[in-house]
């Protein structure tokens, strides 16, 4: 393989992975609107922001490294001293264990969805 071949690999994989990440961090966020937990910021990548925009309480935001994301919650970290925020219901940790493990699992179920769905469109529509 020529060096000059490697782009046609490079921005399939970086696309493809992009829908993933968004797959998976759709998930994270949509579970914790559903449990009523405030979300900071949605964004698709790492760094500085390339691309910015808030709705609502919500930023949302495309960064400069692409290889991940990230979904910020209200109160979802501990205190400095190490105890638990005292934080109203929308905040991330004041939820019940069983909330806060429904919105962890809710990326990699997004996944397993999307992949499932992708295995049906190509058994059905079949691949050229």
């Amino acid at each position: 393989m020529h060096w000059t071949s490697i782009p046609q690999f490079v921005i399939p994989f970086v696309v493809v992975l992009g829908i993933v990440i968004f797959v998976h961090e759709l998930g994270h966020f949509v579970m914790a609107k559903l449990r009523g937990v405030r979300v900071i910021r949605f964004s698709m990548g790492f760094g500085p922001a390339l691309w910015k925009t808030q709705r609502g309480d919500t930023e949302y935001r495309v960064a400069w490294f692409p290889l991940g994301g990230y979904v910020q919650m209200a109160g979802d970290s501990p205190n400095e001293d190490g105890s638990m925020p005292d934080g109203g219901p929308e905040e991330y940790l004041s939820h019940p264990w069983f909330g806060r493990v429904l919105i962890a699992l809710a990326g990699p179920a997004a996944n397993l969805v999307a992949a499932f769905l992708v295995m049906v469109a190509v058994a059905l529509l079949g691949v050229r």
